[in-house]
């Protein structure tokens, strides 16, 4: 019987990347554990500021059952895991 494990998801504001430009609009990106970056999440539009990004992300979160701590590790990990990956490609060259 092989053992099936699910990685923990976390919805995260973020900044979309060819508004950055023109405004700078937020979104929501969808982070999963120890993968490196997000997905970003189109259908949830668009903020007109980070701290309405992140309000609807913790919304998400909270729907997911997440606490806040929770979410920021998930995430965390995300980026860790980018930082790894980066640094390995450095000291492979």
């Amino acid at each position: 019987m092989t053992k099936t494990t699910t990685k923990r998801e976390a919805f995260v504001a973020v900044l979309m990347g060819r508004q950055i430009v023109m405004g700078g609009a937020f979104g929501i990106g969808l982070a999963q554990e120890n993968e490196r970056g997000y997905y970003p999440q189109v259908g949830f539009g668009s903020f007109d500021t980070y701290e309405a990004a992140s309000a609807k992300a913790q919304e998400l979160n909270a729907l997911l059952g997440l606490s806040a701590d929770e979410a920021a590790m998930i995430v965390c990990s995300s980026m860790r895991k980018q930082n790894q990956e980066k640094r390995a490609a450095k000291e492979a060259k």
